[in-house]
C-alpha cells in the first residue's frame, strides 16, 4: 500500500508541476529564443566539479525521499481525513486549515516580476499529496478520487477562505458548513454501495457535484476576497475533474479501433469469441465522441474552460451509453458484468491520415498508449 501511495505522490506531483508550469507559461510574455552558442571544449576541472555537485544533489534527494517514506508510513497508520481527525479524535496529521497558508503560498500565482519559490512549491505539493493519501486511506478509495470527497475539495476551500486575507466572516463560514453538509449528503447518495450505478456514472455525477459546489463557493466570496486570492481557481480545478484513469489512442482509424477494441475487451474480461462482438460498440462510441467534439470545438466559445468541461461530460455520457448497450446486447458472465460496472476508464483518441511511403502505399501509424 505504501509503495502505491509513493507512486501516487510522484505521479501527482509531476502532474501538478505540469499544471503550474502551464499556468505560468500562459501568463508570461513571449520571449524570443536566442541562438545556441557554438560548442566549446569544457574544462576537465569544471566537469569534475559539476559531477560532484550532481552526486551531492542526488544524495540529498535520496535522503529526502527516505524521510518522506517514513512520513508516509506514519500517514498509513493515521488514516486521518481532511479535518485532521479519525473517528472524532485528533491524529498526528495536519488539517487543511493548518496546511492552507503553505499551500496558498506554494501553489499561489506569481506577481509581476516575481519568481516562484520552487522549494515552497515542492513542500506544498508534498503536503497536498500527503493529505490526499490520508483521505484515500480513510475512504478506501483511489487517490485520483480523494479530492472529490467531502473531506477533499470542500474542506480545502473552506480552509483557504478561513485563513485568507481578508478572512472569511462568521456568516460565510456558516454558509460553507451548510454547503459542505449538503455536498456530503449528495456525495453519499451517489456513492451508495447499494445503488445500481456504475463507476463511470458515479464519476460523472461526482464531477457535476464538485462543479456545483465550486460555483456556490465562489458565489459567497466577496469581491475583495476574489481579488486577493487569485489562486483559488487552481485549487478548484483539483476537484472539478472526474478522477479515475484515462486511455489515449492515436493513429489511423483502423489502428485506433483496434487499440480501443483490445482495451475494452481486456477491461471487461471478454473471451476470444466475445472480442469479435465488441467492435461495433467501439465504432458507435467513436462516432458519437466525434460529433460531440465537432459541436463544441466549432463554436465561438470553443476555448473556454466551461465549454471544455461540458464537452468532456458529453463524451463520458456517450461512453456510458456504450456500456449500457454492451450490457443489454451481450451475454456477460457475473464476473464480466461486475467488471463492466466497475469500468471507469475514459477514452480519448485522435485520428490521423496514414503517411505514404515512396511508392505511395500508406505507412501504418502505431497507436500511442
Amino acid at each position: 500500500m505504501l509503495r502505491g501511495i509513493l507512486v501516487g505522490l510522484m505521479v501527482g506531483a509531476l502532474a501538478t508541476a505540469c499544471v503550474l508550469k502551464a499556468m505560468a507559461s500562459h501568463k508570461a510574455e513571449a520571449v524570443p529564443v536566442a541562438a545556441a552558442p557554438a560548442m566549446a571544449a569544457q574544462d576537465p576541472a569544471a566537469l569534475k566539479a559539476e559531477a560532484d555537485g550532481l552526486r551531492t544533489g542526488n544524495a540529498l534527494l535520496q535522503k529526502d525521499i527516505e524521510g518522506k517514506k517514513a512520513e508516509l508510513a506514519s500517514l498509513e497508520k493515521q488514516g486521518s481525513g481532511g479535518d485532521g481527525t479519525k473517528n472524532g479524535k485528533k491524529t498526528g496529521g495536519k488539517s487543511w486549515k493548518e496546511l492552507a497558508p503553505s499551500l496558498s503560498k506554494g501553489f499561489g500565482s506569481r506577481g509581476e516580476g516575481e519568481e516562484r519559490d520552487d522549494k515552497a512549491a515542492q513542500a506544498a505539493m508534498l503536503d497536498f499529496y500527503g493529505m490526499v493519501a490520508r483521505i484515500a486511506k480513510q475512504r478506501g478509495i483511489a487517490m485520483d478520487d480523494a479530492m472529490s470527497t467531502p473531506e477533499g475539495l470542500p474542506l480545502l476551500l473552506k480552509a483557504l477562505l478561513e485563513t485568507g486575507e481578508p478572512p472569511a466572516t462568521a456568516e460565510q463560514l456558516a454558509q460553507m458548513d451548510a454547503l459542505i453538509a449538503s455536498y456530503t449528503t449528495d456525495w453519499d447518495k451517489v456513492h451508495d454501495p447499494a445503488g445500481n450505478t456504475s463507476k463511470l456514472e458515479q464519476r460523472l455525477a461526482t464531477g457535476e457535484l464538485a462543479d456545483g459546489y465550486v460555483e456556490n463557493f465562489t458565489g459567497l466570496m466577496s469581491q475583495a476576497q476574489k481579488d486577493a486570492n487569485k489562486n483559488y481557481e487552481m485549487f478548484t480545478m483539483m476537484g472539478g475533474g472526474m478522477g479515475g484513469g484515462s486511455h489515449w489512442s492515436n493513429g489511423t482509424r483502423e489502428t485506433v479501433i483496434a487499440d480501443m477494441t483490445a482495451d475494452w475487451a481486456k477491461s471487461i474480461k471478454l473471451d476470444d469469441a466475445q472480442k469479435m462482438q465488441i467492435g461495433p460498440f467501439v465504432e458507435q462510441y467513436m462516432k458519437e465522441y466525434a460529433e460531440v467534439t465537432a459541436k463544441y470545438q466549432g463554436g465561438p466559445e470553443g476555448g473556454s474552460r466551461e465549454t471544455w468541461k461540458t464537452m468532456q461530460r458529453e463524451r463520458v455520457q456517450a461512453q456510458i451509453k456504450a456500456q449500457q448497450a454492451i450490457a443489454s446486447a451481450m451475454s456477460l458472465t457475473p464476473a464480466q458484468a461486475k467488471a463492466l460496472s466497475a469500468w471507469a476508464t475514459t477514452y480519448d483518441f485522435s485520428i490521423q491520415d496514414a503517411p505514404t511511403g515512396p511508392d505511395g502505399v500508406p505507412v501504418p501509424i502505431p497507436p500511442e498508449k
